[in-house]
């Protein structure tokens, strides 16, 4: 099921065989409108933890349709239900907590006087009681789950007593309301990528940079747009709840990365050049640095899902210079005015803060980054070739670090001829993929040896100093492996054969 696809859970209570006939008639309405819905009576079976079900279901859904009858109704006042499943109705004290629009209150059959649990009596309701009108609320109520309303708010026009100016030029192009933009929408994604490639390909770079400004502004605003709507209903635990939640706040950064991508794969230096764009990403306008740290931290999450996709389409289209060039810039920290490498900062290649802190879960995020936007697949030509790619990005940074310790003092160097001592600033997570992703990753990295040797040539390091610790450094690799698998590790490092084949 595509991630676009709006989730919904349905609520109601086993009042009788005729009510629960009309909720399933009700969810069948639903699908056949490209809504997904979580329904007991085909998601559960004989046996199954019907409390965990529900609580599952609410988590997993976009929005929790509440079916009000007189029945459902008193039981979530009373807080309180039957035998069954009756008892695992939403209750007022669950109800009284949403701080929300995520719950729809729906009047049903029996409930000709429109009550609603009383937690939400001030929430707008819609009516699905009455034959006559079922169709017509029906079709208010698919279009506000798809977020299509049926009657859009007009752009505010302009003062009428507005002193008249010169009129703009070209370059001056009106910025078009971030409401009124789809982010995200893959047919949106992919126009913006057409679009950025026509013109990088033409050279021109002051379409180009109309195209950055304005989309950049869009994605800034719509940003804060989110944080402002969705940052009291952050998740309290790390897991797959926490980083749907922080990749929906991604998303509205769709266009941008596709206007990087179109950049790279131009082959034109001018516009592969990103490192400008990625700086202003890691630096929203009007983004407010204090709060909730995870919160303040989004824009270093995007910077995060900016280079691991910067990064493969490098590979993809063989300019490893290009990626060397980008993970070598430096930068400040953005807790302090030390400046590193970009590559240095853990929480931009390693382990993101808003995806659990983890490496482990962070690379499973880029990794698997396809599923949620498909416009990738079309850009990289297959979902492999994506996977590919990236692995041999990281492949890439695994060799930067190595070369960067080698090119240290001797006594540094002492680190790598201790294989205890497997602290990575790079974490080696690309290597648990299947070992066929691996040896496509290991060919795309080395078809061009010139380029890869600009790795240890910018550092004015030897192939034959950059050798002499290479074994140690795999042996450091591997026992890093070993520490972060649970059963040890027995696949393969395909880079340690670097220096014979290239």
């Amino acid at each position: 099921m595509s991630e676009n696809v709006p989730k919904i859970f349905i609520s109601y209570s086993h009042d009788s065989d005729k009510h629960k006939e009309w909720v399933v008639s009700l969810a069948t309405d639903l699908i056949s409108n490209g809504i997904d819905v979580f329904l007991d009576q085909w998601d559960t079976s004989l046996g199954d933890d019907l409390p965990k079900y529900m609580e599952n279901s609410v988590v997993a859904s976009d929005r929790v349709l509440l079916i009000c009858t007189k029945k459902y109704v008193a039981k979530a006042n009373e807080g309180k239900g039957g035998a069954g499943y009756e008892a695992m109705i939403v209750t007022g004290e669950l109800i009284s907590n949403l701080g929300t629009n995520k719950y729809i209150p729906v009047i049903a059959l029996d409930n000709d006087g429109n009550i609603v649990p009383t937690s939400m009596s001030t929430r707008k309701y819609i009516s699905l009681s009455n034959d006559e009108l079922y169709q017509s609320n029906f079709d208010d109520l698919i279009r506000e789950i798809h977020g299509v309303p049926k009657i859009k708010k007009p752009l505010m026009g302009e003062s009428p007593f507005k002193v008249a100016t010169p009129e703009s030029s070209s370059d001056e192009k009106v910025i078009e309301h971030a409401e009124d933009v789809d982010i995200g929408k893959e047919s949106n994604v992919s126009d913006i990528y057409q679009q950025a490639l026509t013109i990088a390909k033409s050279g021109n770079m002051s379409d180009w940079r109309r195209l950055v400004l304005k989309e950049k502004t869009i994605a800034d605003q719509k940003l804060i747009s989110w944080r402002v709507n969705n940052e009291q209903e952050l998740p309290i635990n790390y897991g797959p709840e926490l980083t749907k939640y922080f990749l929906n706040a991604i998303d509205v950064y769709s266009q941008i990365f596709a206007i990087v991508l179109a950049g790279i794969e131009s082959g034109k230096k001018e516009f592969s050049n990103q490192f400008m764009l990625f700086d202003d990403v890691l630096n929203p306008k009007d983004w407010n640095p204090s709060g909730n740290t995870i919160i303040v931290d989004i824009p270093w999450t995007i910077g995060f899902i900016f280079q691991a996709l910067h990064g493969a389409m490098c590979m993809h289209t063989s300019q490893v210079d290009v990626a060397i060039n980008f993970v070598n810039n430096k930068m400040s920290s953005k807790y302090s005015d030390k400046r590193a490498e970009m590559w240095k900062f853990y929480s931009l290649v390693g382990a993101s803060d808003c995806f659990g802190r983890k490496s482990t879960e962070s690379w499973e995020v880029i990794f698997n980054i396809t599923k949620k936007w498909t416009w990738l697949v079309d850009l990289f030509v297959t979902d492999d070739n994506y996977k590919e790619s990236l692995v041999a990005y990281y492949m890439l940074l695994n060799i930067i670090e190595y070369a960067e310790l080698r090119n240290t003092t001797e006594e540094k160097n002492i680190k790598l001829m201790t294989v205890g001592n497997s602290s990575l600033d790079i974490p080696l997570g690309f290597l648990f993929v299947n070992e066929d992703i691996k040896r496509k990753a290991y060919r795309l990295l080395i078809q061009d040896p010139n380029k890869v040797e600009l790795i240890w040539v910018n550092q004015q390091i030897s192939k034959s100093d950059m050798k002499s610790c290479w074994n140690s450094w795999i042996s450091l690799c591997k026992a890093w492996l070993n520490r972060v698998s649970a059963f040890g590790y027995d696949g393969s490092i395909p880079q340690e054969n670097i220096f014979d084949d290239i």
